[in-house]
């Protein structure tokens, strides 16, 4: 089997820690084509999952393709993922 370009890495971890947040606390459902979702189309496009992928482990906000003016579910999710005390456990 073929190794995962890093693009490819980045999207399936992103899909990854959306489902992870999502076990954290559910507030929703993430958006058919959500760019957290693997294999849609936003996930598999390159600048999309930079920017969720900048936006997820540096700061900011990442806003829903269908909602424009409310943050994406997924990023959500995701950085529900990033704070669970298996990613930062307390020492």
């Amino acid at each position: 089997m073929a190794e995962l370009t890093k693009n490819d890495q980045i999207r399936h971890k992103l899909a990854e820690l959306a489902k992870e947040g999502a076990k954290v606390e559910n507030s929703g459902k993430m958006c058919s084509g959500c760019a957290f979702k693997l294999n849609t189309e936003a996930n598999f496009d390159v600048e999309t999952v930079e920017a969720a992928f900048e936006c997820t482990v540096f700061g900011g906000t990442f806003y829903c393709h269908a909602a424009e003016s409310t943050q994406c579910k997924g990023f959500i999710y995701a950085k529900k993922a990033i704070s669970a005390p298996i990613f930062n456990p307390q020492t």
